[in-house]
């Protein structure tokens, strides 16, 4: 590559020559590792490009964490487990209602997007699940608090 940039510009210097070649050389990685501009980089982290390169199977799910400094812990690309409750009938008096159970909904799942506080008091994470997992957690909405907690990758 050096050889081809001394031999189509020579009559630049060896100093601009070497920064020149240097700008292709990160350019040339920029690109290889997902490099590009702002809206394609957001193209690909909106709509069907979250779900861009999933294994058959796989989607991308929209679970609701009720209280959004959960979603604070968590990044994008992060393994997180989702623990899931029964929520409780009586909000007003939280102190009153009974102790409930906690179970695991969903293990290690591949974060792809951490929507944080999107000012109704909750937050969301967008993750890699089976197409049954997503079903269970869309119905469960209403019925469960979900709860992230960030597992070791």
């Amino acid at each position: 590559m050096f050889a081809t940039l001394r031999a189509r510009l020579p009559h630049i210097g060896r100093g601009p020559r070497l920064l020149v070649a240097a700008t292709c050389v990160l350019l040339a990685l920029s690109s290889a590792f997902g490099g590009g501009t702002g809206a394609t980089h957001d193209a690909r982290r909106k709509g069907t490009g979250l779900a861009a390169g999933l294994p058959a199977g796989v989607v991308a799910a929209a679970v609701t964490l009720d209280d959004p400094s959960g979603a604070e812990l968590v990044h994008d690309g992060d393994r997180v487990d989702i623990l899931e409750s029964a929520r409780p009938a009586d909000l007003v008096e939280p102190d009153t209602a009974p102790v409930l159970g906690v179970a695991t909904a969903v293990r290690h799942a591949l974060v792809l997007r951490v929507l944080a506080d999107r000012g109704d008091g909750t937050a969301a994470l967008v993750l890699a699940v089976d197409r049954p997992t997503a079903v269970r957690l869309t119905r469960d909405r209403s019925t469960q608090v979900f709860t992230a907690v960030v597992v070791p990758p």
